[in-house]
């Protein structure tokens, strides 16, 4: 069928993306109203509630105060929001250029989405060059893959144009949308953003109608189609941007991902969704099984390196995760084939189950499996199922892939059989069973492509799957039967070990003893009292076993309370950050128009109108005897003057006239530098001044300590009182006190 242009763009525009409530990730101030300020206007107009969080300080490369920038940045961002009617955003301060892909940064942003209840997350694409906007991009998607609801992700542009399957017209927006740009100066001055984001919403317009002036791009993608595997809505070229970043290794164990490649068109898929693992440190081995022919890989899988293990012929599945085992350098293990991939928080989840775990050294989680032929069947199913002794081991129950195993299982012999020419797999975790629990992620973390030549379909001689299973598995499954509890006890309980021998062979001697006493029909002298040693020995030993096993079940009972009050304080850790949230959306606009007020007294002050009325305020300092403020605004009014005459006077004169003004009239310029640092350079000491009494309501005359020396000058007592005739009587009062100075 031959494609056409509608298949490729929207040739119609729509006037809003979806009803509320929305939330907007912007990875600097600047980029929500860049990339989707239109939307945004949109959803007020619609009575929509809006939520704009700024991930990020925009600071990085300043040279000047850093933190000034960034607040001059915030500043710029509240201007805007007052333009386009949201209210005021909230700030993470991130470090730009240093936000990281991981689950730290999903959990927060998939907490603010809940917080809010959002219908609609915008977040920019995983097409942008910027690292920071790539991070956001994919983070945000993760954390609405994980959402409980079904909610939708609009990804918007700003530094290179997505391929949109929704185009909004902001034609009557365009003047709010430019008036909201100019708000950041600082980026102005940099770059023209606004004739460049301009002309974007313009060339949105190429398939549109001549009636639509601008409109704006989004790729608008629902949670169910992230949870079908982000890779997959990516280019290659896309794939290898997000592959290209790389951060410092955290203090995580590792964990090695070995990858059996038979070279097929899947394996990009692969590595991307290994490349798009949130858990931290990750080495990818990826072993060649073709032989010959095998497409160079690089050396880098995302952040993670990457390993290429040659071979020059064809290897068996067996052999080639035998290889990949011994090259493997991680504490957690897991094997991948070339044509499966890993949901983003698969492994993360993993290693979050097995630590802390010292007895369990296997984790798995959900898989959904997808059944391919030429073409992929209709339908999927998920499946949880834990592996059972119990019952016949069904390959469908439980792949390789879902599981990541600690690497003691290969010190405890746990191989792949290189016998085995299928279900390989399979007998290497009937081995691993018989060492271990396995611990279940109650998540789907896997997509399992289940090919009819993988194995798990018919086989060429016509033997179904389960009679092979039962064929190729019947030594191992005698071999289970015949392993009792107590040897599995003993098998986990390793301080144990050394009583094991003993305990066999003293139940392998009472029964060698007993039948020798029954075919001969006769005692040996001694031979009770030897018997009765063992039994007592060997009761000695089964209560020792006893006694080991109830403190193992102490263990793991101990184990499953700290794993309620884990959960219990994660719940809290989540209720306080969402009231956090909430406390900071209420603290916002206190903050905004804090700013706004001391923006608005810093213009009052720097206005010519606040310098002209200078002297009246001085004179209604004096009427209202505020003579401490009237002489400050006098000493600071007087100064700039004094500068001026200063400066224009020739050195000569200049010096010995400021000496002569700061030795006669010194208390006008106390405090300033300039007459601090010529009164000690000439020794002059400062007046002694006595302790100061607080202005109270009340104030006792008997409280006000008097010094013993005699002391220059007059007192002066002022006060204030409501009624004219209280003046005339305290006045009196306070001439008849006793007092070595002369009142006034």
């Amino acid at each position: 069928m031959q494609s056409s242009e509608q298949d490729f763009l929207p040739y119609a525009a729509i006037s809003f993306i979806g009803p509320g409530p929305a939330i907007v990730f912007a990875p600097h101030p600047d980029d929500e109203v860049f990339g989707c300020g239109g939307a945004i206007m949109r959803h007020i107009s619609a009575g929509d509630s809006v939520r704009v969080i700024v991930v990020t300080d925009g600071a990085y490369g300043s040279a000047a105060d850093f933190e000034e920038y960034a607040l001059t940045r915030q500043r710029e961002s509240i201007l805007a929001a007052e333009i386009l009617g949201y209210g005021v955003p909230e700030f993470w301060n991130l470090p730009d250029r240093g936000l990281e892909y991981g689950e730290r940064l999903i959990q927060r942003i998939l907490a603010s989405i809940e917080a809010c209840a959002a219908e609609l997350v915008y977040a920019p694409s995983w097409w942008e060059i910027h690292p920071d906007h790539r991070v956001l991009a994919l983070a945000t998607a993760e954390a609405v893959r994980r959402s409980p609801r079904p909610i939708r992700l609009a990804m918007y542009e700003v530094g290179v144009p997505l391929q949109p399957n929704a185009l909004l017209d902001i034609t009557d927006l365009t003047e709010r949308k430019a008036a909201a740009v100019a708000c950041f100066s600082s980026q102005l001055a940099q770059q023209n953003y606004d004739k460049q984001i301009a002309a974007l919403n313009r060339f949105r317009t190429y398939t549109l109608p001549r009636t639509i002036e601008a409109a704006e791009g989004y790729l608008v993608l629902a949670a169910e189609e992230l949870r079908g595997g982000m890779p997959s809505l990516m280019t290659r070229k896309d794939r290898l941007a997000v592959r290209g970043e790389n951060g410092p290794a955290p203090a995580s164990p590792l964990v090695s991902v070995i990858i059996r490649s038979m070279d097929r068109a899947q394996l990009r898929e692969a590595l991307d969704s290994v490349a798009l693992q949130t858990y931290p440190r990750i080495e990818v081995i990826v072993v060649n099984a073709k032989g010959d022919g095998h497409t160079p890989l690089a050396p880098w899988c995302g952040r993670f390196p990457l390993r290429f293990i040659p071979s020059n012929v064809p290897l068996s599945r067996s052999r080639t995760a035998n290889i990949g085992l011994d090259r493997a350098d991680g504490e957690y293990l897991i094997v991948l084939d070339d044509d499966h991939f890993f949901q983003p928080d698969h492994i993360a989840c993993l290693v979050e189950a097995l630590q802390g775990q010292s007895a369990v050294r296997c984790a798995y989680a959900g898989t959904r499996l997808e059944l391919f032929s030429t073409e992929p069947q209709p339908g999927e199913s998920v499946f949880h199922e834990p592996p059972q002794a119990e019952k016949p081991w069904k390959p469908d129950a439980l792949p390789l892939h879902a599981i990541l195993f600690h690497r003691s299982l290969l010190d405890l012999q746990c191989r792949f059989d290189e016998n085995l020419n299928m279900l390989e797999d399979w007998d290497f975790l009937l081995q691993a069973m018989r060492h271990t629990a396995f611990i279940h992620v109650d998540k789907v973390g896997l997509r399992h492509r289940n090919h009819k030549s993988s194995g798990f379909e018919e086989k060429a001689d016509g033997c179904p799957s389960e009679a092979v299973t039962a064929t190729a598995f019947g030594n191992r499954e005698n071999d289970r039967k015949e392993i009792d509890e107590a040897d599995t006890l003993l098998a986990r309980d390793m301080p144990l070990t050394q009583n094991v021998p003993s305990s066999n062979t003293v139940e392998n001697g009472f029964n060698g003893h007993a039948s020798t006493t029954n075919l001969s029909g006769s005692h040996p002298p001694g031979r009770d009292a030897e018997l009765d040693r063992l039994r007592d020995r060997l009761s000695k030993c089964e209560a020792e076993l006893a006694n080991h096993q109830s403190l193992v079940e102490a263990k793991n009972a101990d184990r499953e309370v700290r794993n309620v009050e884990l959960d219990r304080l994660r719940r809290s850790i989540h209720e306080l950050l969402a009231a956090q949230l909430k406390t900071q959306g209420k603290l916002n606009p206190a903050t905004t128009s804090a700013n706004r007020s001391r923006l608005g007294c810093d213009a009052v002050h720097e206005s010519p109108s606040w310098a002209s009325s200078a002297p009246l305020r001085f004179g209604a300092r004096l009427v209202r005897g505020r003579y401490g403020k009237a002489w400050d605004s006098l000493r600071h009014g007087i100064r700039p003057a004094g500068r001026t005459i200063y400066k224009t006077l020739p050195r000569h004169l200049a010096d010995p006239l400021i000496r002569i003004i700061y030795r006669h009239f010194g208390p006008m310029f106390a405090g300033f530098d300039d007459y601090e640092r010529w009164r000690r350079e000439l020794g002059i000491t400062p007046k002694e001044t006595y302790e100061h009494h607080p202005r109270e309501r009340r104030t006792t005359i008997d409280s006000v300590s008097i010094p013993d020396d005699q002391m220059q000058g007059r007192i002066t007592a002022h006060g204030h009182f409501s009624y004219s005739g209280l003046a005339k009587e305290k006045a009196k009062y306070l001439f008849r006190l006793t007092s070595r100075w002369p009142c006034s």
